[in-house]
């Protein structure tokens, strides 16, 4: 009765809300401009949250900044989570956050909690790396868990490809040119690494904090003797579905950037690491005994079904895909 109520909440603000929109002349997908709308704060160590005690059409996060997920139609939020003993948690960047999906009984850890008939809790952030996804479970997490799933991967790719490392030793973050600017306009007198390093060794030096990232993970799994599941999220650029229409129309947006974030996502240019860096993941979770799955390979996803919102997040047919996927995983592990 609850998940139904939240159905039809969501269902009226988004009326209200799409009202507003049209009226101020903006042109966001409603579904997307509702997580634009949560915003965002910064935390130590893992830099960000979304901002606490948030209710949008699409997505409500609780008193610490973590999206609210359903378990037999009740919300489960984190305070409820920490005095669980019984409970699964997903890790990730906004895919594992379920951007796109309408509401948060849709969002992947309520199908996940639907599917495996256990809570879970979310406690991914957005536009993190694999670095501030482990962090922030090593900051927030529970002392007793069940499974872990971590559904990341790409933000780690896209960061050498487009941004300039801070560090000739550590992993680009999303916001790390803003972090940069500010300290070389305050400390002129800092010595900053060379802009100039070729893509080749970001690349590597992104390898570098996914192993150190797992490595911390797979410690801490072993100790608790957890399932833990690295599960490569799903990318539109990787996988070739026929297109729905909205798919071919939020493709062609995307592609007119001639820079930034959005460009790094055509197929030209992201493709040719597909193969590569799901290998290579694949490498670094072996090494430390993680169990891996990249989601970019079933055929779930060859279908013309509406089931990415843009190159990278899903909508709630694509969400329900991914849990499927995962749960069947870690139930042969």
């Amino acid at each position: 009765m609850k998940a139904i109520l939240s159905r039809l909440t969501a269902l009226v603000l988004r009326l209200l809300f799409r009202r507003r929109r049209v009226a101020s002349g903006k042109q966001h997908s409603p579904i997307i401009a509702d997580y634009e709308q949560v915003g965002l704060v910064w935390r130590p160590y893992v830099m960000r949250l979304s901002r606490p005690n948030q209710i949008t059409p699409s997505v409500q996060t609780d008193d610490v900044g973590f999206r609210v997920s359903y378990f037999k139609g009740a919300v489960f939020s984190f305070q409820q989570y920490r005095s669980s003993e019984d409970a699964s948690v997903l890790l990730g960047n906004s895919v594992a956050f379920g951007v796109g999906a309408s509401n948060d009984t849709c969002s992947l850890a309520s199908q996940l909690a639907e599917i495996a008939n256990q809570p879970w809790i979310c406690l991914a952030g957005r536009a993190s790396n694999l670095m501030q996804d482990v962090l922030t479970f090593v900051l927030y997490g529970a002392h007793q868990n069940r499974d872990i799933v971590l559904m990341s991967g790409i933000n780690d790719l896209l960061f050498a490809l487009t941004f300039e490392s801070a560090s000739p030793w550590l992993p680009s973050f999303w916001g790390e040119d803003l972090f940069v600017d500010l300290n070389k306009r305050d400390r002129p007198n800092m010595v900053w690494p060379d802009p100039d390093m070729p893509v080749e060794k970001r690349y590597l030096i992104a390898l570098q904090g996914i192993d150190r990232a797992l490595l911390l993970l797979s410690r801490y799994g072993r100790q608790k003797q957890n399932r833990i599941l690295f599960a490569l999220q799903p990318v539109l650029s990787w996988i070739d579905k026929p297109l729905h229409q909205r798919e071919k129309e939020v493709c062609e947006e995307w592609d007119l950037a001639s820079s930034g974030f959005r460009a790094t996502h055509k197929p030209a240019i992201i493709r040719p690491w597909r193969k590569r860096f799901s290998s290579d993941i694949r490498s670094i979770c072996k090494a430390h005994e993680l169990d891996f799955i990249d989601l970019n390979d079933d055929p779930a996803w060859l279908t013309e079904e509406h089931l990415f919102v843009d190159r990278i997040h899903l909508t709630d047919r694509g969400q329900l895909i991914a849990a499927k996927l995962i749960w069947k995983r870690l139930c042969a592990s």
